[in-house]
């Protein structure tokens, strides 16, 4: 286990500054068989679609204002209800307002490689918005009140820096993925930031092989992630740093992505074999489930709405939702679907993601009867 203290950078203020600049674009979007108004600032026509198929299901598709942005991960605020999103095509973070239809656009500095985000509300009436540098080497924090991001640095040499997220203390956890050298050293980690007392520590995951990718953390602070090197599941002792691993129903599973409901089940994708799984800390128990796509599917990003878990399959292109209660799948196939790498519940009731290589995001929304 190694500790350190973080070496923090601030990189400046949006208001009369030159190092965070603010854009903003107005969007568009299109049902089908109507027409769209122009308008200069408009990067193509964004397009809504509807599909059914176990249930109605309406989607809303919306062009990026700048091309080859590469949106990657995204999630609703709490606050406001606008959508943020990390663009590492341009640098950049972008947020969107669905009522005004107007996307905003922070610049970040070269090489910032903005991935993974997530929102902390904190005690105070502002949020703030927390993201891993896939490949600088940080966790940045952005405060969209005050124009302000700084830079929390790790140490140890350069990382592909992956997952993150919050425990109930504040305390933010992260994945760090196998090494990749000379250019990326260090691996094969998953570590905390405590933005209270700038301590990070860092535990070297078992196995020649391993790979840290999804994390997430319990009600009760006790983190999970997957290692994609390994069919493998995983937690770590918020305090001790131990590693402990909880077999797998197959030998043959591959855990790809997590989420945990509120009664603190972590739910898992099974790309491998194209199932999804549940496991219960308090038994130490599995459960797991076929999904309707098949052995090929390759379940991958997965998101829960209470009791409802949402997960994208990779292999057939199809958005697939499940009743943990009925044990009741629905399925649609939705375009592009396989370049899903993250969905987000909203409160609302819909599931948001991004579309990297159409340049999009997407909501969708199920009207059930």
């Amino acid at each position: 286990m190694e500790a350190s203290r973080l070496s923090p950078r601030k990189v400046g203020y949006i208001p009369g500054g030159l190092m965070l600049l603010v854009t903003l674009f107005l969007s568009s979007t299109m049902a089908v068989g109507e027409a769209t108004s122009s308008s200069a600032a408009q990067q193509g026509e964004g397009s809504v679609q509807s599909v059914a198929s176990s249930g109605e299901i309406s989607i809303k598709h919306w062009d990026l204002p700048k091309p080859n942005s590469l949106p990657q991960d995204l999630f609703v605020s709490r606050r406001d209800g606008s959508v943020w999103f990390s663009a590492p095509g341009v640098n950049a973070l972008g947020r969107f307002d669905p009522k005004t239809q107007k996307f905003e656009e922070i610049r970040l500095r070269p090489e910032s490689d903005p991935y993974r985000l997530v929102e902390h509300a904190g005690s105070g009436v502002q949020s703030r918005l927390f993201f891993s540098s896939h490949t600088g080497g940080f966790i940045a924090e952005y405060d969209s009140h005050a124009r302000e991001l700084r830079e929390l640095r790790i140490q140890g040499g350069k990382m592909l820096l992956h997952d993150l997220s919050f425990d109930p203390n504040g305390v933010i956890w992260f994945t760090i993925m196998k090494p990749k050298p000379p250019q990326y050293p260090q691996g094969s980690k998953v570590g905390f930031v405590n933005l209270f007392t700038s301590e990070i520590k860092l535990a070297a995951v078992p196995g020649r092989s391993s790979n840290p990718y999804s994390l997430a953390v319990t009600s009760k602070g006790t983190p999970f992630f997957s290692d994609l090197g390994a069919p493998k599941l995983l937690s770590i002792h918020p305090v001790t740093m131990k590693i402990t691993e909880h077999k797998l129903p197959s030998r043959k599973s591959g855990v790809m992505n997590l989420t945990i409901t509120p009664d603190d089940r972590i739910w898992f994708t099974d790309n491998a074999r194209g199932y999804i799984g549940c496991f219960n800390p308090e038994t130490g128990t599995f459960d797991e489930w076929a999904s309707p796509g098949g052995p090929t599917s390759s379940p991958s990003a997965i998101t829960n709405a209470g009791k409802v878990i949402w997960y994208s399959e990779a292999g057939t292109g199809h958005l697939v939702r499940f009743d943990t209660e009925t044990k009741r799948f629905q399925m649609w196939t939705v375009q592009n679907a396989k370049q899903i790498e993250q969905l987000y519940a909203n409160n609302d009731g819909s599931v948001w993601f991004a579309l990297p290589k159409a340049n999009q995001l997407v909501r969708v929304t199920v009207n059930q009867k």
